[in-house]
């Protein structure tokens, strides 16, 4: 909110500055991600219908897709557009394990219901794309390959036992979380 209120206000110098600040937190959130995943495991959190190491894809999986994000975004810092986007799309991405939270009937504890629901913003911001430029934005299309691309892969991946095994040894090597 500070950020789109700085570049409303025309103090685009300020927003750069304090924009290197958030980026630094952006990269500290990721390592304070992958330990709440980690944690997440060695509680044995999982929605329902799903066990604590195959569910541990999901927040490894945003963890990843994040940075990605807020670098593709960093790196379009000169076309605002596209800085806009990323930033957006980058923050959708992390709203699927939040959205299991929320105390409604149909996504509490439940992953897929919450996915499609934050995925639902990438088709609002699709939607705009199209009604306001007639033509799908370069970086929603990007952002939102790559968020719902890795969205649908992630789960198969999370069966293989490559997965089952790097998921017991960070939950084997975590304990001191408990």
């Amino acid at each position: 909110m500070i950020q789109t209120t700085l570049v409303a206000a025309h103090r685009v110098n300020i927003h750069r500055r304090f924009g290197l600040f958030v980026f630094g937190l952006a990269c500290l959130m990721v390592i304070l991600g992958l330990l709440a995943g980690a944690n997440l495991l060695v509680r044995n959190f999982a929605p329902r219908g799903m066990d604590a190491r195959t569910f541990y894809v999901i927040p490894f999986s945003e963890m990843v897709m994040f940075p990605i994000l807020v670098f593709l975004a960093y790196r379009a810092r000169k076309d605002p557009a596209a800085h806009k986007r990323f930033i957006l799309i980058a923050t959708v991405a992390l709203l699927g394990v939040a959205f299991t939270r929320f105390h409604v009937a149909l996504l509490y504890r439940t992953i897929f219901p919450a996915l499609c629901a934050s995925y639902s913003f990438l088709l609002l911001l699709a939607l705009y794309d199209l009604w306001s430029t007639r033509k799908l934005h370069r970086a929603t299309g990007i952002g939102s390959v790559l968020v719902i691309g890795v969205g649908l892969l992630r789960f198969p991946f999370a069966l293989t036992t490559a997965w089952q095994v790097f998921a017991a040894w960070v939950q084997s090597h975590s304990r001191w979380m408990a």
